[in-house]
């Protein structure tokens, strides 16, 4: 079938049918609000993951295990 959108839109239009998109158009633009809020969120978690990390990072260790003469110790480096 190889029908023309014209064609279509004439037969609509005498059925009293509509391409009416604003309900498209209306969940589209809720859809990409909860994204950019989501983006928001994973943001926040990834600075927050990225600052423990750095924290720890740069914090002093506590290394334990037995020495060059095989003598158990523990130091913080």
């Amino acid at each position: 079938m190889e029908w023309s959108v014209g064609t279509i839109t004439n037969h609509a239009q005498r059925l009293g049918l509509a391409f009416d998109r604003e309900a498209v158009r209306a969940a589209t633009d809720a859809r990409q609000v909860d994204l950019k809020d989501r983006r928001q969120r994973i943001q926040e978690q990834l600075l927050d993951l990225a600052e423990r990390a750095i924290d720890r990072a740069q914090s002093r260790y506590l290394l334990t295990g037995p020495d060059q003469r095989r003598q158990p110790q523990a130091r913080r480096v």
